[in-house]
């Protein structure tokens, strides 16, 4: 535990030095940054990610650069070092080492992150349950947890301070802009680990989008997809250019349990080229394919873990979500990974 505490110490101190530099000079020093993290890379995997992007950054002209330069201007500077670190090294480095750890030891499959769906039914998941599920999630190694507040009555008022109890791990709370309430924002905005992303509903989203640039707090956009028509949105560039340049800093592509998989495939490509050509200022995900390629990085074998309001599970080793006969009301994290992701060799 020392030893994990001094790494952390010496981890703040070099990002500090860097967010600093970032603002003077941030083209150069971001480079340095990335060759850092490719030194700190451990296995194939994670080198090859750090290779991609010096790569990436070699294009004096990315607009990569000008995503950094409007986060350090936009983000409370202790709330970018506390998510940044939270992210890269609790859960990509750290946690991640423990993941395959384990997985090695008991042959199933581990997540990098955990969904959760949250409900406004009284039966519905509560803070206590999330707890119990963090604690669960952190003895195996998953530091990131991504909440949707998307269902009539969910209220996200408690995750703020389930995000300071959990203070080492990176949460992303995903909900409509009418759910971004001022007591919500009060207590967000104590949170360094915690960033907010909001649905692009029409244009209802800018005002509470300014609210969340205005008190300093990470930030980002979404939106769901179903259809065909959504894709044709999505790949062609109008919803992009509806937003204009209030992008922020992450946007997400979120598909519907019934999204058909043609359509999916055709949005994680979109995104996955958006990347590779640097022809926008902020980085695009396609939510469950890309969490399942950075799953992939950190393991052989990929797999996604999403938690319906009621406790139901949803897996998924490919993309698309399947129910799965299993409620952590009943069953705890490790049975359910055990029985629905063991090793496929």
């Amino acid at each position: 535990m020392e030893s994990r505490a001094l790494s952390r110490a010496m981890v703040e101190s070099v990002v500090d030095r860097s967010l600093r530099e970032i603002v003077s000079d941030p083209d150069r020093s971001l480079r340095k940054l990335v060759d850092l993290g490719n030194l700190l890379a451990r296995g194939r995997s994670q080198k090859e990610s750090f290779s991609l992007l010096s790569r990436v950054l070699e294009n004096e002209g990315s607009p990569y650069y000008d995503m950094v330069r409007r986060i350090v201007q936009e983000v409370d500077r202790e709330k970018l070092k506390c998510f940044g670190i939270n992210l890269g090294w609790e859960s990509w480095t750290v946690g991640a080492g423990r993941i395959r750890a384990l997985e090695g030891e008991r042959h199933y499959n581990i997540p990098w992150c955990l969904t959760f769906r949250l409900g406004g039914q009284p039966w519905a998941l509560g803070a206590e349950d999330y707890r119990a599920l963090l604690l669960q999630g952190q003895e195996l190694g998953i530091c990131s947890y991504f909440f949707f507040a998307e269902e009539p009555g969910a209220d996200p008022g408690f995750l703020p301070e389930l995000a300071l109890q959990f203070s080492r791990c990176a949460f992303f709370l995903f909900l409509p802009p009418a759910a971004l309430t001022e007591p919500l924002l009060t207590a967000a905005s104590r949170c360094g680990n915690l960033m907010l992303l909001l649905r692009t509903d029409a244009d209802i989203w800018r005002a509470p989008d300014g609210r969340l640039r205005s008190n300093g707090c990470l930030h980002g956009l979404y939106r769901t997809y179903m259809c065909e028509e959504d894709a044709a949105d999505i790949t062609s560039g109008g919803w992009l250019n509806r937003l204009g340049g209030d992008a922020g800093p992450a946007i997400f592509y979120v598909p519907a349990r019934s999204c058909p998989p043609s359509v999916q495939e055709a949005v994680r490509r979109y995104a996955l080229d958006a990347r590779t050509a640097q022809n926008c200022s902020f980085f695009p995900v396609e939510y469950i394919s890309d969490l399942l390629l950075v799953d992939h990085i950190i393991s052989d074998e990929p797999c996604f873990l999403s938690v319906a309001p009621d406790g139901t599970v949803c897996g998924s080793r490919t993309g698309r979500e399947t129910v799965l006969d299993a409620s952590l009301r009943s069953s705890t994290l490790t049975e359910v990974l055990e029985r629905f992701f063991p090793w496929a060799s």
